[in-house]
C-alpha cells in the first residue's frame, strides 16, 4: 500500500477541487491510501464533505495567508513525518511553493492555468508578472509537473517547459443527459416555465471568467421565451448585477454546490472565459447533453479535435457575435448536437480515465524510486 498526500488550499469548490475528487474518487484503494491536507480554513462552498464520504482523511492547518507562510512549513514537516507519504501531489501555486521548499523527493504538481494569461487578469500587469516569474521559476525546479490538458503542456513550451499532461475528466455516470420529463419536472421545481429556452453560465463571478459579454449580450435580446441562468458567486457579482438592470430574464442564482440540477434544467451552456486551463463546467455542461458556445481561446478550441469540428466559437469581447452564435446554433439539429457533446466527454474527457492516467504516473514514478 503506497501512501499519498494531497496537498491544496481548500476544498472550496473550483476547478483543481473537482479534479482532485474525481481523482480520489476513482483511485484503487488496494494500492493508493490517500490524505488530503488544506493549508486555510474551508468557505461555506467547501466540498470537504464530499471528500469525507469517500473515506479520505482531510487534515485542516485553517492558517491565513500571511500565517501559513512562516508557521506552515513546521507543521507540514510534522505531517509529512507521521504519514510518511510516499508520493506528494499538490495543486496550485500556494501548496507547491510549500512543499517545493521542503525538496521532497515524489512531489507532483498538476499545472491548470497558463501562467501569463491568469495571473495578469487576477492581479492586474506588474502584480500579475511577479506572480507568474515565481510559478514558472518552481515549475521549471520541479522534476514532476503535469498540465491539466494537451493544450496547457503545449502552451508552455513557449517558456522553454515541456511537461506531461493529463487531460481533466468529468464523472459521466454524474454528468449525462436527462429525459424530457426529468427536464419539465426540474423546471416546475425551480418554477420555470417548460418551453423557456434556457442558456446557463456556470463560473466563479470574477474579471476571468468574463461573464459581462454574456450580460451585455442578453440584455440585447428582447424575446420572452430566452432566459440566462447564471450561477456562481464571486468578487464582480455586484458589478455584474449592475449591468442586468431591469432585465428579468437574466436570473443569478448565487453559489450552488450542486450544479448538476442546473444542467439538467439548462438547453444551452456558454462560456466567455479570457483563459483556461480545462474548464470544468465545460466538460460537465457537454457531459449532460448541452450544446455549448464558447469564447474563442485555445483552452475551448482544444477540447475538439479540428477547428472544424464545432462551429459555435464568439470573439471574447463580441456580445453582437454571442448573439449571431446564440441565433444560429438555435436553428440547428439539437439533439445531434447534445449527442455529439456527450459522446465527446465520454470517450475524451471521463473522470475514470483520467484518475487512471494519475495512477499509472504515480506507479511509474514509485518503480523510479525503487530502481534508483
Amino acid at each position: 500500500m503506497y501512501n499519498i498526500l494531497f496537498v491544496i488550499s481548500t476544498l472550496r469548490l473550483t476547478g483543481p477541487v473537482r479534479q482532485l475528487y474525481n481523482i480520489c474518487k476513482y483511485l484503487d484503494r488496494g494500492i493508493f491510501s490517500p490524505t488530503i491536507l488544506t493549508l486555510s480554513p474551508e468557505p461555506g462552498n467547501s466540498l470537504k464533505q464530499k471528500f469525507e464520504k469517500l473515506k479520505i482523511p482531510v487534515i485542516g492547518l485553517n492558517n491565513s495567508r500571511f500565517y501559513g507562510s512562516i508557521i506552515n512549513t513546521l507543521k507540514i514537516k510534522r505531517i509529512i513525518h507521521m504519514l510518511n507519504p510516499d508520493i506528494i501531489h499538490t495543486h496550485a501555486i500556494r501548496a507547491d511553493m510549500v512543499i517545493r521548499k521542503l525538496k521532497f523527493q515524489n512531489h507532483i504538481s498538476t499545472l491548470h492555468l497558463h501562467p501569463s494569461e491568469d495571473y495578469k487578469i487576477q492581479f492586474g500587469k506588474w502584480i500579475g508578472k511577479v506572480f507568474e516569474k515565481k510559478h514558472l521559476r518552481i515549475i521549471k525546479s520541479m522534476d514532476y509537473t503535469i498540465a491539466c490538458s494537451n493544450n496547457l503542456a503545449i502552451r508552455m513550451i513557449e517558456f522553454g517547459i515541456f511537461i506531461k499532461y493529463i487531460n481533466n475528466g468529468v464523472d459521466v455516470k454524474e454528468y449525462r443527459p436527462i429525459e424530457q420529463m426529468k427536464k419539465k419536472s426540474l423546471r416546475k421545481k425551480h418554477h420555470l416555465c417548460e418551453n423557456t429556452k434556457i442558456f446557463l453560465s456556470v463560473s466563479e463571478l470574477n474579471d476571468r471568467k468574463n461573464v459581462s459579454t454574456i450580460i451585455q449580450c442578453f440584455n440585447s435580446i428582447n424575446y420572452q421565451d430566452v432566459m440566462l441562468i447564471i450561477v456562481g458567486s464571486g468578487p464582480a457579482e455586484s458589478k455584474l448585477k449592475n449591468l442586468v438592470a431591469c432585465n428579468c430574464n437574466i436570473i443569478f442564482t448565487g453559489e450552488v454546490v450542486n450544479t448538476n440540477e442546473y444542467y439538467n434544467i439548462a438547453d444551452y451552456f456558454i462560456s466567455a472565459s479570457f483563459t483556461e486551463g480545462l474548464p470544468y463546467s465545460v466538460l460537465e455542461a457537454m457531459a449532460s447533453g448541452l450544446p455549448v458556445i464558447l469564447s474563442d481561446i485555445p483552452a475551448h478550441r482544444s477540447i475538439f479535435k479540428t477547428k472544424d469540428e464545432y462551429p459555435y466559437f464568439f470573439s471574447k469581447l463580441d456580445s453582437l457575435n454571442l448573439k449571431i452564435c446564440i441565433e444560429t446554433i438555435e436553428k440547428d439539429d439539437y439533439k445531434s448536437i447534445s449527442e455529439k457533446m456527450h459522446t465527446i466527454v465520454r470517450k475524451n474527457y471521463s473522470a475514470r480515465k483520467m484518475s487512471n492516467r494519475y495512477q499509472d504516473f504515480y506507479k511509474q514514478i514509485l518503480l523510479h524510486t525503487h530502481l534508483k
